[in-house]
């Protein structure tokens, strides 16, 4: 018996890809004798829940914060391990590479990591791949499985989940006639501000003359609730934020007939669910947009870019030149635009 073990930053969109990664690997032929840890600094509980579906894959919080976590993963020491590190733009801490040369002690264990694009020794790995930014994240993580050792069986990521639709009942919804608008992101500056969010909001309670669920976290209610109070909406517009569960939470998104976001994990969720998306990659990253999705619609502004084209990958890739965060807010016109295009073919 081996331990593969996958180390994250703690972002819900990270674990997500850490789901695909672990699935893969449980699917693979000579998976069968691996047992899957997905070590996380936070958000375990969060992440325990995400993964109710996946029992065959274990959560380990570890962090200078908790050194429960960290005496756990002290006895891994003896034994057989699979030790993989996340592809980063940055510098990956030296504690982690410390600690994943720790675990990998034992002979027949072995760690894996990222190295830069021009192909420069890192000794901490035992595998070193190239981290290429013009590759999508979900392929980075076939490609890490790969050079473990084992199969891609799934090429597209999804999510699995138990349906249930009392939450729907809870808001007197029903599927495939509502849309989710989740405009919040871990920065400011990746989010809707106020007053756009509010024509948003109206433009879609227009044009579709169905409801709308604006979700988010706890941070996020009051500001919420203080944009929809301060506006008349000619439908019922819910505020979710920070009153849904995490089960709650993807049944809503599962049953919707339309999805709208900024680059951020919920909009991963809703892309691995395969809901109909508008991502607004408001200051977005190129690498993690959900273009697995073949659902999804993403826009996007590229910094220099002189060719009025905001979105596709091909340009995107093009135009970006190799620069991990070229990407700068996207026109309120631009996805407006888009909100029309769909609700005038849909409705």
């Amino acid at each position: 018996m081996r331990n593969v073990l996958y180390f994250l930053n703690g972002s819900i969109g990270d674990f997500l890809m850490a789901l695909f990664l672990m699935e893969n690997i449980h699917m693979s032929p000579n998976g069968g004798d691996t047992r899957l840890f997905v070590v996380t600094p936070r958000n375990k509980k969060l992440f325990q829940a995400l993964a109710r579906a996946y029992p065959y894959v274990n959560l380990i919080e570890a962090s200078r914060s908790t050194p429960y976590g960290l005496a756990v993963l002290a006895r891994f020491i003896f034994t057989k391990n699979i030790v993989m590190l996340p592809p980063t733009p940055g510098t990956l801490p030296l504690r982690a590479k410390i600690i994943a040369k720790l675990l990998a002690l034992m002979p027949e264990s072995t760690t894996l990591g990222f190295i830069g694009k021009k192909g420069e020794k890192e000794g901490w790995f035992d595998h070193g791949l190239v981290f290429d930014t013009s590759v999508p994240y979900h392929a980075t993580m076939i490609a890490l499985a790969r050079e473990a050792g084992f199969s891609a069986v799934k090429e597209k990521p999804t999510f699995t989940h138990k349906k249930d639709t009392a939450v729907l009942a809870r808001y007197q919804l029903t599927e495939k006639n509502y849309t989710v608008i989740h405009p919040c992101a871990a920065t400011e500056g990746r989010g809707m501000y106020d007053e756009e969010l509010a024509r948003l909001i109206l433009a879609v309670s227009e044009k579709s003359g169905l409801p709308v669920m604006v979700t988010g976290g706890t941070n996020d209610r009051e500001r919420i609730g203080g944009i929809l109070n301060g506006h008349a909406f000619p439908n019922a517009v819910h505020n979710c934020a920070g009153e849904l569960s995490v089960d709650d939470l993807v049944n809503v998104l599962a049953g919707a007939r339309w999805y709208i976001g900024v680059d951020t994990g919920i909009t991963h969720l809703a892309s691995f669910l395969r809901v109909p998306t508008l991502v607004i990659a408001h200051h977005g990253t190129p690498h993690w947009l959900p273009f697995y999705n073949e659902n999804a619609h993403i826009l996007y502004t590229v910094d220099g870019c002189a060719h009025n084209i905001n979105e596709g990958k091909g340009h995107l890739e093009e135009c970006r030149t190799g620069r991990v965060r070229p990407l700068l807010r996207v026109p309120e016109g631009v996805y407006m635009g888009a909100v029309d295009e769909f609700y005038g073919s849909s409705i």
